[in-house]
């Protein structure tokens, strides 16, 4: 369980989020090491039925994606996609070893620790940055993780987990007050990143921990952490309006609010735990708390919908104009104080593209990791984006209604098994169940999951909500089946990981045996072949390899640009041609492609 933490603070710090599988895999391949040797321990127990449920499921949806290599554009990516779900999956089963409460406790303030110390280093590096380039990416954090909207996902997924063990009254004042503090400086770090979808996500947590959570010490413990937040929001979204020195110095200002906002929540979480302790309200006082909350909630529903109809005009004007404004594209200059305030976006675009894909291809989709193969074609910005930053539109494209039966099963098992241990008045399950319901808010609109520093944590979280509950350890054939599919994923992660490494070993040295090797171990993947090419002796040594690779992936834009590169050095100007248009026809908007085809026409 540790490891596996580790290893996704470990993809957001050192490789800055990479969605690369080489960044990923040997993370992987410790957390399926992991889980084998704890089930060689028998320390595995029963899963819970939406646990068991939704790693069945989610499990099927990694081996059709991995199927859906035979039709995706490219054949290695769709094996990565399967890899980074099953990857998944075994956290979840890993964290079925967690059965007593303390374990499941515990295990949740690995996860937090965890998130909360990258947090810490990266507030440490904004003070100490004397460019915003280093951190901020159009004037939104973007580190450590190089995507914005990642970087408030992967921060913003720990929130609520800290506000349950802050809820907690088994802990002392002082670890209580600790997971407020990080509750608040989490807050606050994803706020630098400014990410609409993050917001749509923090949203949806909200109204699903109302709505389910029993008792309500999470929702009374979370505004410690709001109050703070919405005190110090103008200086954590100040930097996005200013540029230059001003801009570094406003990053500065931000750094100090986030640890403001921290030592601030954690006071306010100390004071409400020590008051908890000292007042004890009788049921009948409970009860009219609730009433009086209950009726306080009615009238200001009945408040709203009033307003709402008297403004009726207004209001309706007003959401045609933000629609419109989501439909254009995003202005390369703005006047706007927040990110927030923007709703300029080319995923009005991203989305309908995903829907035609899905139209054309209903059953089983264009295959994992599609979609960006689609969009050069009938896309209508100058993006060039890699997913439909919209987590069912990319299945249902890619993997098809096959695929999104899967997902739906899958994901859905674990919500409601989460919900319904929330319901049961289980604070770690409420915590998981809020981080949950986040990311999968955010991946509504966003392509996050594609992350594996936030997909991980997603998994660990859900793992750590749904275990315990049972203490019966897995019976002889259902661990057999579990350590022998285990052991399989281990070996679906060693062996790219070693392909992976022999292509950079042979690319660096410059040696061929190394890369041959490679493509024997991955015949999937086209970098063997193409970093062969890359150190030919000549053009015509490079043909062979880069005419093997478009066997392997003829809708690769890069391998018919190399190739019909190669071919017009070598001299066959009428084979260049042909190559090259076929790549302007996969990618009409390439530069690089319109003028190799023009020169090797002329």
């Amino acid at each position: 369980m540790v490891a596996a933490a580790c290893g996704g603070v470990a993809l957001a710090w050192h490789d800055r989020g990479s969605i690369d599988a080489r960044a990923f895999l040997p993370y992987a391949v410790l957390t399926a090491a992991v889980a084998l040797v704890a089930l060689a321990a028998r320390r595995a127990a029963a899963p819970s039925p939406p646990a068991l449920a939704g790693a069945t499921a989610l499990t099927g949806l990694a081996a059709w994606s991995l199927l859906s290599a035979v039709w995706a554009p490219l054949p290695s990516l769709a094996r990565d996609e399967s890899l980074l779900l099953l990857y998944g999956v075994t956290a979840l089963l890993l964290a079925t070893t967690t059965t007593r409460e303390r374990d499941r406790t515990l295990a949740m303030w690995v996860v937090v620790a965890a998130v909360t110390v990258v947090a810490g280093a990266t507030v440490a590096t904004l003070l100490h940055a004397s460019t915003a380039n280093d951190v901020f990416r159009f004037a939104r954090l973007s580190f450590p993780i190089t995507y914005a909207n990642a970087c408030a996902a992967f921060f913003g997924i720990a929130v609520w987990p800290a506000v349950a063990l802050a809820a907690g009254r088994a802990g002392s004042l002082a670890a209580r007050a600790c997971a407020g503090g990080a509750a608040g400086g989490l807050a606050a770090t994803a706020v630098l990143a400014q990410s609409k979808g993050s917001a749509v996500g923090l949203a949806a947590s909200v109204v699903a921990v109302a709505a389910v959570a029993r008792p309500r010490r999470c929702l009374v413990f979370a505004l410690p952490v709001a109050v703070p937040v919405t005190v110090w929001w103008g200086t954590l979204t100040r930097p996005f309006a200013e540029t230059g020195a001003a801009q570094v110095a406003g990053m500065h200002r931000a750094a100090g609010a986030v640890a403001a906002v921290a030592v601030a929540a954690a006071c306010g979480t100390a004071v409400l735990a020590a008051a908890g302790r000292r007042i004890h309200l009788a049921p009948r006082s409970r009860r009219h708390l609730t009433l009086a909350g209950r009726t306080i909630s009615a009238v200001a529903a009945v408040a709203l919908l009033t307003g709402a109809v008297v403004e009726r005009d207004a209001l309706s004007a007003r959401a045609s104009r933000d629609w419109r404004a989501f439909r254009t594209p995003p202005p390369k200059h703005t006047n706007a104080s927040s990110h927030f305030l923007e709703l300029g976006s080319n995923r009005s675009d991203f989305w309908r593209v995903a829907l035609d894909e899905w139209r054309a291809h209903p059953i089983a989709g264009t295959g994992a990791r599609g979609f960006a193969a689609a969009y050069l074609v009938h896309g209508r910005s100058d993006e060039t984006p890699a997913r439909a930053h919209s987590l069912p539109l990319e299945i249902a494209s890619e993997t098809g209604a096959i695929g999104l039966v899967f997902a739906v099963v899958g994901y859905g098992s674990l919500l409601v098994g989460l919900a319904r241990r929330a319901r049961g008045r289980d604070l770690v399950a409420t915590g998981a169940l809020g981080a949950a319901v986040l990311a999968l808010g955010q991946a509504l609109v966003d392509w996050t999951f594609t992350f594996p520093a936030v997909t991980i944590p997603f998994f660990l979280l859900a793992g750590v909500g749904l275990a315990g509950g049972t203490a019966v350890t897995l019976p002889a054939r259902p661990r057999r089946l579990a350590t022998l599919a285990t052991a399989a994923a281990l070996v679906l992660f060693l062996v790219p990981w070693l392909a992976a490494r022999l292509v950079q070993a042979g690319s660096a040295a410059r040696d061929t045996t190394d890369l041959r090797w490679a493509h024997r171990l991955d015949p999937l993947s086209i970098d063997p072949l193409v970093a062969e090419a890359a150190i030919a002796p000549d053009p015509a040594a490079a043909i062979a390899p880069l005419r093997e690779a478009r066997r392997i992936a003829p809708r690769s834009v890069a391998v018919r640009y190399f190739l019909g590169s190669a071919l017009a050095a070598a001299g066959d100007r009428r084979a260049a041609v042909a190559e090259l248009t076929a790549a302007e026809r996969l990618d009409p908007r390439d530069p690089a492609v319109r003028v190799a085809l023009q020169r090797a026409r002329r």
